[in-house]
């Protein structure tokens, strides 16, 4: 955005008033929830001399300045798109997620001015997770970071989201601001936050350009056509998996080996045996369970071992995932998100290790065989799988695995998934406990004095009871009233009528279910998975207050969290993590066996959401009360 042959102006510099801070201060948390107090006033100090000026042409937007320090970036202008610049990242490196290169090489192109291409950066051994921490979505702010240096050197909004990038081609970031750039070279002082912070580059702190990243080794491989000439690393031990099958990378020298066929002799039907053998093998070796992607020592597999478990793994995946409306897949995908999981547990597999070298290469053999219909994407230049033929003799003959990192892995998130859902699932209703002086009409009928009883229940139970005892107009649909017995005329209106009043001998039938219900004790009960607990009259509503602490500080604190069967401890450390801030649990003054989540700054809106969605509490059973504006506020 800053190109540093362009430069940069501004124009219109002034001041910010009172309100303009707060408004600003309020984009800045919708933009970065996370984003702690600490870190808000860090960039947006109270008392800080904080002005604002747009910028000069061919550039777009404002940029907001703390003293003569730019701190934020209006991308577009209206408020709603703020980017914090490198300045308040080195003050604040914590303030967003990163995304780690793979060789300090790459930092050459980013200060040059060029976007994040995906291949130049580390992807987690598993890939990068598709929902939860660590995902992402397109448009997210991410900034760039170099491992062993723990300032960032760039910042921007990612192009695509995390179950895109498995595919580990394109652009990944697209950057607003970095080190190097204009708006860097327009800063007082031009200043760098340590000694890793070189003119041509970002290095780890104590390191060169040309040092390898740790547990890094191989060279970088420069692809032609990437985004302004980006380098795609060449994969080391730690990343070989995740990379494999990339074609830019496939230029990395290899130790020479002829690529031979698999052996004739080895029949489909053994194969699934010999893939166990093997994993059961390394286990009972004390070898180290490597997962996919981890850099150990020496491979114990020989090369036709390798191509047993390769070939074992893909026809694994291509019984149980890779069906044909998935098809086609480039064989980056296939092997990231298919191959890989269909590996025994504690089992390696490495392509390099195999006497095909490359996984471009094991595919085209097995075209040649004619399990697979392979073609060159035009657009990625890259192979892809576009057909399976199912009728292929080692297809059908291949014996499934019963374990596989991926059925471990899909049987664990079922089985966190199934234990979360019972954890939002809540169910709060009204019951009832008989009155004493309707228990004549619940003893007939097997009704008990502990018993609880829904509306429903209470409707069926003395509509049964009007029939068992045969009462005037219970079985005559086209009479309106129901003749009383002393038992449900007592049941109705003992206490409630005044003495000398005279008792009515009928009632409505549309009146008599209200009546019956309203006379017994109102109850309410909670179930959350296995757990329930029973509350008289109606459901207290979960108190979520906004207060003041040690003059201007904000908290929000939330009470009554037992009552809906949720743990303080648990909660607090949910919000913790989600606002990226202090959350203790405290006593409730004046009530026993009470306790309160107290969270740091104003999160009223952030708490409600999470106890709506992902604690099942109803909205209506939610009371938002604000102190600080004198009385407490219902909001």
């Amino acid at each position: 955005m800053f190109p540093v042959k362009k430069g940069v102006s501004y124009s219109g510099k002034h001041k910010l008033s009172g309100s303009d801070r707060k408004k600003l201060r309020k984009g800045l948390e919708r933009k970065l929830p996370k984003c702690t107090d600490e870190q808000l006033d860090e960039m947006l100090p109270s008392k800080g001399d904080l002005s604002m000026a747009k910028l000069g042409a061919p550039h777009k937007g404002i940029v907001y300045f703390n003293g003569e320090m730019p701190v934020l970036i209006d991308v577009n202008g209206k408020g709603d798109f703020l980017i914090p610049t490198v300045f308040s990242l080195w003050s604040s490196p914590n303030l967003l997620p990163a995304f780690e290169v793979k060789h300090c090489q790459v930092t050459r192109f980013i200060v040059g001015g060029a976007d994040l291409m995906l291949p130049g950066v580390r992807v987690p051994k598993d890939g990068f997770p598709l929902e939860g921490e660590g995902s992402f979505s397109q448009g997210d702010v991410y900034c760039v970071m170099v491992p062993g240096n723990p300032m960032p050197l760039a910042v921007g909004t990612t192009l695509m989201d995390s179950t895109t990038a498995a595919g580990g081609k394109g652009k990944l970031l697209q950057l607003v601001h970095s080190y190097g750039d204009a708006l860097w070279a327009a800063a007082e002082g031009k200043p760098t936050p340590n000694a890793g912070f070189l003119p041509d580059g970002v290095v780890p702190l104590g390191g060169s350009m040309d040092d390898p990243m740790e547990d890094e080794g191989a060279d970088v491989a420069f692809s032609e056509g990437d985004e302004a000439g980006v380098p795609a690393p060449s994969p080391g031990p730690m990343c070989a998996e995740a990379s494999a099958g990339v074609d830019h990378w496939e230029d990395v020298p290899t130790a020479p080996s002829d690529a031979t066929q698999q052996d004739a002799d080895l029949s489909a039907s053994k194969l699934a045996d010999g893939v166990a053998e093997l994993a059961m093998g390394e286990v009972a070796d004390g070898a180290e369970a490597d997962t996919a992607g981890a850099s150990g020592g020496e491979s114990k597999m020989s090369p036709k071992e390798m191509d047993a478990l390769l070939e074992a793994c893909m026809l694994q995946a291509l019984r149980t995932t890779v069906t044909d409306k998935t098809l086609p897949l480039l064989q980056g995908q296939l092997w990231n998100a298919h191959v890989l999981l269909a590996r025994p547990p504690n089992t390696k597999l490495d392509v390099r290790l195999s006497s095909y070298k490359k996984l471009q290469k094991f595919l085209e053999v097995n075209s040649k065989d004619g399990l697979l219909d392979v073609k060159i994407d035009k657009k990625s230049k890259e192979l892809q799988v576009v057909g399976v033929h199912r009728d292929h003799a080692r297809y059908c003959a291949f014996q499934l695995m019963s374990a596989t990192v991926g059925s471990e892995s899909a049987a664990a998130d079922a089985a966190a998934m199934e234990k979360e859902k019972a954890q939002k699932d809540v169910l709060i209703i009204d019951v009832f406990k008989p009155a004493h002086d309707s228990m004549p009409v619940f003893e007939p009928m097997g009704g008990s004095k502990s018993n609880l009883y829904t509306h429903e229940e209470l409707a069926n139970l003395v509509n049964g009871y009007t029939i068992k005892a045969k009462l005037g107009g219970a079985e005559d649909e086209s009479c309106p009233h129901i003749t009383l017995d002393p038992a449900l005329s007592d049941a109705l209106y003992k206490g409630l009528l005044k003495k000398g009043t005279e008792w009515p001998t009928t009632i409505l039938k549309a009146d008599l279910v209200p009546a019956f219900t309203k006379r017994q004790a109102a109850h309410h009960l909670v179930r959350r998975g296995k757990d329930q607990l029973v509350g008289k009259g109606a459901p207290t509503p979960l108190e979520v207050y906004t207060d003041k602490r040690q003059g201007s500080k904000r908290i929000t604190r939330v009470v009554g969290l037992e009552g809906y069967l949720l743990s303080p401890d648990k909660v607090a450390g949910d919000l913790q993590r989600a606002f990226n801030g202090s959350a203790s649990v405290q006593d409730v003054p004046g009530k026993q066996k009470l306790h309160e989540v107290v969270i740091q700054g104003d999160h009223a809106p952030g708490v409600a959401k999470y106890l709506t969605e992902e604690c099942g509490i109803p909205i209506k059973l939610l009371k938002k009360i604000d102190t600080t504006c004198g009385k407490g506020k219902d909001k």
